[in-house]
Parts: structure tokens; sequence; C-alpha cells
């Protein structure tokens, strides 16, 4: 009987188990074979595994959180700074209208025109004479000599 044992190759044996034993039935008992032998392991995956999933994916929740929260920031910073450079131009803006309306109305009226033009051609009416001022230049005060070596070498040559 043992020549028999030995006479039988691996894929007979297969066969054979398969017949008797249909591929689903083997699933699950081999199955509930490694389920009793690892029932600690699993007891403690089950215990610490579910811990350690708890806390990834709190980790990743708080992640995803803080990066949102800081892509928020950065938005409303650069928003924050847009609106401060437009409120700026746009107060630049109404005080240049405000100027260039005072200029015009300055020019419409005939006295405002005639100061513009003695101003900026230096036109006079007949009998007026034209009176420049010429602001006077201040001068450098006199240099001091140097004393010493180096002051008697500069007053030589």
């Amino acid at each position: 009987m043992l020549s028999a044992t030995k006479a039988l190759t691996i894929p007979k044996i297969t066969l054979i188990v398969f017949c008797v034993f249909p591929p689903q039935s083997i699933a699950v008992s081999l199955i509930a074979i490694l389920a009793r032998m690892r029932s600690k392991d699993v007891r403690r995956f089950k215990i610490y595994g579910q811990r350690s999933l708890a806390v990834l994916f709190l980790a990743g929740a708080t992640f995803l959180f803080l990066r949102g929260a800081l892509r928020m920031y950065d938005r409303y910073s650069t928003a924050s700074e847009a609106r401060r450079s437009t409120v700026a131009e746009a107060q630049s803006l109404k005080e240049r209208k405000a100027t260039l309306q005072a200029r015009i109305d300055t020019l419409s009226s005939d006295r405002g025109l005639e100061e513009e033009l003695r101003r900026r051609y230096g036109v006079a009416k007949d009998g007026e004479g034209v009176i420049e001022v010429v602001a006077e230049v201040p001068q450098a005060p006199p240099a001091t000599p140097e004393k010493g070596f180096i002051g008697w070498l500069k007053r030589v040559f």
C-alpha cells in the first residue's frame, strides 16, 4: 500500500481531493482552520488594528483640514492685498480727478486762461513789462585747507 501511495503524484492527489470535496468546501474549511489558528492574532488586530486605522483616518482628515485652511488663508491674504491696492488706486484717481476738475474750472474763466498763458509762454499785455525773478544760487562754503603733511602737499602741488 505504501508503494501505491508513492506512485500517486501530486496532480492525482489534487484530483482525488477535488472529486471528494468540492473546491468551495475546501476553501471554507481552510479559512476556518486558519481563523482558529490565528484567533489570538485576529483579536489583537481587531483591537490594535482598528485603533491604528482610526488614528490614521483622523490624522489624514486633520491633514486635509489644515491644508484647506492654509489654502483659504493664502487666498484671503491675496484678496485682501488686492483690495488694499485697489482702494489706494481708487483714492489716488479721486484726488487726480479733483485736481484736474479744479484746473478745468480755472482754465474755463478768462482770468485763469490769462494766468496760464502768462505763466507758460511769458507774454504780457500792451504796456506791461515782463519781469523774471531768478532765484539766487547758493554758493558753496570756502574749502578749509587740510592740516598736516597731506594738506601741505596739496598746497604745494
